[in-house]
């Protein structure tokens, strides 16, 4: 009885246990799951996930610098480079040197990375659409997004330090509920971002595209 009350999951006033329970594998599941599997489906190329959201990065307004790369994913300027040269390699990135500066590199993707980049989007929206509206009606799934926010916005305020980077992956979005907070996000102010999409139902600013820091693409 011990060992079986043990393993069980816990109830009653222990309810936020259920809660961190259920938030972890959600997590898991749209990262390694979701994310992973539509990605070897998008593409045969041997890239991983964390090296497609340094293609979405890229391919964000153009131009980054090797230096910029390597800011936003909190590493050395050498492992901002080994991640950059595969997906030069792999002809998915295009690398120039800049006439007014010989140490600067600017990066851009090339039309390979940016098909894979549109071969994924397509997929994701065609399964997730499928999968949330067989499953979930207008109403339960607005409740449920008003409920992510709900708690994302809490958490932010009472729980986050200013310095802690917000793990979005790349998918910002112009009425960010995280930009008033986040003044010091490394995307905000840096470029623009037209085509940044607004998520209905999320309250944050509409004005200015917000910006994600990219420390979460060195996982």
């Amino acid at each position: 009885m011990e060992t079986e009350k043990k393993n069980s999951l816990p109830t009653g006033g222990e309810e936020y246990l259920q809660f961190l329970h259920h938030t972890h594998i959600y997590a898991s599941m749209v990262r390694d799951v979701l994310e992973g599997k539509y990605l070897r489906e998008a593409t045969e190329l041997d890239i991983s996930v964390p090296q497609f959201y340094l293609l979405r990065l890229i391919d964000h307004e153009g131009s980054h610098q090797v230096s910029e790369i390597a800011s936003f994913l909190g590493v050395s300027q050498a492992a901002a480079s080994k991640s950059v040269d595969k997906l030069v390699r792999l002809q998915l990135v295009s690398r120039e040197t800049q006439e007014k500066d010989r140490r600067a590199v600017s990066l851009n993707l090339t039309s390979r990375g940016k098909s894979i980049l549109q071969n994924y989007e397509t997929l994701k929206e065609e399964r997730l659409k499928k999968l949330l509206e067989e499953n979930f009606t207008a109403d339960e799934l607005a409740s449920l997004v008003h409920g992510l926010e709900k708690v994302s916005r809490l958490i932010l305020e009472k729980e986050v330090d200013d310095h802690i980077c917000m793990k979005c992956s790349a998918y910002y979005v112009k009425n960010c509920l995280f930009k008033s907070k986040r003044k010091d996000c490394l995307y905000q102010g840096k470029r623009k971002c037209p085509s940044a999409p607004s998520v209905p139902g999320v309250d944050g600013p509409g004005g200015g595209a917000p910006r994600v820091s990219s420390a979460f693409f060195a996982r």
